[in-house]
């Protein structure tokens, strides 16, 4: 099989002042403003072909990614790779809660020109990835990652309670499993490392007035960083009830 596949990364943190997911305040429970940025949030593309099958994928440090910005998003690419048909374009969010306001639950609206800001530079790394297609070899792996909890737990009565912290016996389900795709280029050098866990991203808590990736950006600077030249993209399973370990910190000590 003559596979190959291109990879981008673009910023894109809003300003200060701009809103934050998740984690609304007061009894109007108005989204947070962000004071500033502890660490920058990113799109990163992936694209793969094997000259008859054409995939996109982008993870975005979000919280939340509406199905409408999908279909924008989607529709932006689609003027752009004739290659490429809508279904084969998947969008996923880390669901990192100190990502921008794009549910739209708390503030903000799909004509915010900081919502379009984001949605626009998504397409543009789906299609800058597109334009960077070399020749790849791909490797796969899984092993058991238990760093999750389950926040669904039983209390001294046997009744089932939600308590965020890893302090009493868990009566849910994680998925501990840590799957791992790797694509290297024709000289052995990692070129891409796609990634997938389940946890919420919340170590920072419902305190943290900062923007930031949370642990699956820390992850994605670390590999970046143990292998130059490479883009790290992390996709979130079916977190629920499931949340990381020590998580719902009232500091920045977590990252």
């Amino acid at each position: 099989m003559n596979l190959r596949a291109g990879t981008a990364k673009l910023d894109i943190t809003p300003p200060a002042g701009a809103l934050l997911a998740a984690f609304p305040r007061g009894p109007q429970r108005l989204a947070r403003r962000a004071k500033g940025t502890l660490d920058p949030l990113f799109v990163r593309a992936l694209s793969l072909t094997d000259n008859n099958t054409a995939v996109l994928l982008a993870s975005a440090d979000l919280c939340i990614i509406r199905w409408d910005s999908v279909l924008r998003i989607r529709h932006s690419v689609c003027e752009r790779i004739a290659e490429i048909t809508p279904e084969n374009i998947l969008i996923a969010a880390t669901h990192t809660h100190a990502g921008a306001e794009t549910s739209f639950l708390f503030g903000s609206t799909p004509d915010d020109p900081e919502v379009l800001s984001i949605e626009a530079k998504i397409a543009d790394a789906l299609v800058q990835a597109w334009h960077n297609l070399e020749t790849v070899k791909l490797a796969w792996a899984k092993t058991s990652l238990p760093l999750s909890h389950n926040r669904r737990v039983q209390n001294e009565h046997g009744r089932s309670i939600m308590v965020m912290q890893e302090n009493a016996q868990t009566c849910g389900p994680i998925d501990p499993d840590l799957l791992v795709l790797r694509l290297t280029d024709s000289t052995g050098a990692i070129k891409a490392v796609l990634y997938h866990y389940t946890a919420h991203a919340l170590t920072l808590g419902p305190a943290n007035d900062f923007f930031s990736a949370d642990y699956p950006g820390y992850a994605c600077r670390i590999i970046e960083r143990t292998f130059p030249g490479s883009t790290a993209l992390f996709c979130n399973g079916a977190a629920g009830n499931v949340h990381p370990v020590q998580c719902m910190r009232s500091d920045t000590e977590a990252l």
